[in-house]
């Protein structure tokens, strides 16, 4: 909301759309061209000064509004990992009062879709300088039709279910080159007021129903919060309490997707040295230390999560287990019981992983003799770092994690898989 008053920056645009005459009907795709240049500022000001109800699309509160673009965005192509709110919907698509920091919703822009050629869930109210939005109809499909209607508990909508014939009509009228264009402009103006009374009628009534909601409403205070909201990356998550929010972020996705870019890094550099040569050590120990230190991190964070998961009233004190002891205790106690096998793939090599990790993190500055492998030393870098553990590390990684999630009775995790937006390869 403005700074100087109580009024939300779209709802001028929403008032002029729903009320006043700001329409080209000469002009557009559909029924007609909104231009708010055909009013002026006093034909809006008094509008907003009369009108106290509009049918806006949905309000979105308390998201980052290019966090809300992106998950929508991204949810057309992909799997969504995790939703931006938890389990709590009225946190984000408020039905009551509307928290500061919103934003309105249309399915179409309105420069595609008239936002009065249909009705709407929602309305939207600004009562004495408080915002407030209701949830006040549905969509149905009905039998024998190729459209549908919008219904409610608490108006009759069912004039509005009486248009489509009428708009098809005009729809094909004014693309008819040979009416005259005053012919589609008179009626499509006629239509138009028509479907605004029909508005008008169905807002008044619920005014009505917006004071019983009021009255009723004791949990939207509990959902407004004062500042603005965080970006969230494709897998945080967050809740709103008391007015606070509070975020989740499932680090075993950024961790993995970490492995995976350091380990083709590494093994680019390379292949573009035609083998390992001293002069590029450094930056390939770099990328394998990194791979590496990403990959067991991935599986401490998998544990974790499904241990917390499944065994959430004892989880908390095995939290200071190693890795190791913690999948073998989901492993054991998984339905039915299986073995946690470190002879045999992937966890053969996991247990090489957290060996080179656990080398890393509790790293001591000492001699070591050089291991001889066919006549040839290797450093004790090359040991801890070895390209063996690389060149497996993607498989063994991946494996591991299935497996993990199989046993435990889930499904694997999508973000295993490259998706649109989320890809790997392009990037290493």
């Amino acid at each position: 909301m403005s700074d100087d008053s109580n009024i939300p920056s779209w709802w001028k645009e929403a008032i002029a759309i729903e009320y006043l005459p700001c329409r080209d009907f000469k002009k557009g795709t559909r029924l007609a061209e909104i231009n708010l240049d055909l009013l002026s500022e006093e034909q809006i000001n008094e509008a907003i000064k009369f009108y106290k109800v509009v049918s806006y699309g949905r309000i979105f509160q308390n998201i980052d509004p290019a966090t809300f673009c992106n998950r929508t965005l991204i949810s057309l192509f992909s799997p969504i990992f995790k939703p931006i709110v938890d389990n709590d919907v009225s946190a984000i698509i408020p039905n009551g009062i509307v928290s500061k920091h919103h934003f309105p919703f249309l399915n179409n822009p309105i420069n595609v879709c008239d936002p009065i050629e249909t009705f709407n869930s929602h309305i939207q109210v600004l009562d004495e300088g408080v915002l407030y939005q209701w949830e006040i109809a549905r969509f149905e499909g009905v039998a024998n039709r190729n459209y549908g209607r919008w219904v409610s508990d608490f108006v009759d909508l069912s004039e509005f279910d009486s248009t489509n014939d009428e708009f098809q009509y005009l729809m094909r009228l004014k693309s008819n080159s040979d009416s005259p264009i005053e012919i589609y402009t008179h009626k499509a103006e006629l239509y138009i007021e028509k479907l605004k009374s029909f508005r008008l009628k169905a807002f008044t009534e619920l005014l009505n129903a917006h004071e019983t909601f009021k009255k009723s409403d004791t949990t939207s205070r509990s959902k407004l919060v004062a500042y603005k909201p965080p970006a969230l990356s494709n897998f945080e998550t967050m809740r709103i309490e008391k007015g606070d929010i509070y975020t989740a972020c499932f680090m075993a996705p950024i961790f993995f997707r970490a492995a995976i870019k350091h380990c083709c890094k590494s093994q680019e550099i390379t292949k573009k040295h035609q083998g390992v040569q001293p002069h590029v050590l450094d930056e390939i120990y770099e990328e394998r230390a990194q791979s590496i230190i990403m990959a067991v991190a991935c599986l401490e964070a998998i544990a974790n999560e499904i241990g917390g998961m499944k065994f959430n009233q004892i989880w908390a004190t095995l939290e200071k287990l190693t890795l190791n002891e913690k999948l073998k205790f989901i492993h054991i106690f998984s339905n039915p019981s299986t073995i946690y096998d470190t002879s045999k793939h992937p966890f053969q090599f996991v247990s090489k992983m957290v060996t080179s990790r656990n080398e890393m993190i509790h790293f001591k500055n000492d001699f070591n003799k050089c291991k001889v492998l066919n006549g040839i030393a290797a450093s004790k870098m090359e040991m801890t770092l070895s390209c063996e553990l690389i060149e497996k590390l993607p498989k063994v990684l991946e494996d591991a994690i299935k497996e993990v999630y199989s046993v435990s009775g889930l499904p694997g995790p999508k973000w295993l898989q490259d998706q649109p937006g989320l890809k790997i390869e392009q990037d290493a």
